[in-house]
């Protein structure tokens, strides 16, 4: 018994919080909703805000994820957005150089076009390949050689 209450003493409040009937009580998806994306996004949004309002960020691994550049630059990123192509920011390119680590952008022939939640599409011509370590559950992560178009203007979302 003692083991146990050493536990639950190092969990939130002392006590390990009910998730299953928390979710259950409180996360409901509106089918009446005809709009299945909003529908969609609602539900989403509500989730996030439990998790915030009830502390499991750090027990769902939920929040704000980071990604390290080069060794050297970390920048927040937004796992699986189902983007077809990595995207870099010129600021983070910038913050390279100015850190000593060069990155070899190259002039693409064909741009690439990406899709702004706004709707319009913006063309990118320049990209470049960096090393990234990528925290995951199973432990850090070190890609080589990842291929992003570096986009101009800093835009933080795209479809």
């Amino acid at each position: 018994m003692t083991m146990i209450t050493e536990r639950v003493a190092e969990v939130m409040n002392g006590h390990i919080p009910n998730s299953f009937g928390l979710f259950k009580t409180h996360l409901k998806m509106d089918l009446k909703e005809q709009d299945v994306e909003a529908r969609f996004v609602k539900y989403s949004v509500d989730f996030d805000q439990l998790i915030e309002e009830h502390g499991f960020a750090s027990m769902l691994t939920a929040g704000h994820h980071q990604v390290v550049i080069n060794d050297v630059v970390e920048l927040p990123y937004r796992p699986d957005m189902g983007s077809e192509v990595n995207v870099l920011p010129a600021s983070a390119i910038r913050d390279l150089e100015a850190c000593g680590s060069p990155v070899d952008k190259v002039e693409m022939e064909m741009p690439v076009f990406l899709e702004r939640v706004g709707g319009d599409l913006l063309a990118y011509k320049k990209c470049c390949d960096v090393n990234i370590l990528l925290g995951t559950a199973a432990g850090p992560a070190h890609l080589r050689n990842v291929h992003c178009v570096i986009v101009e203007d800093d835009e933080d979302e795209f479809l």
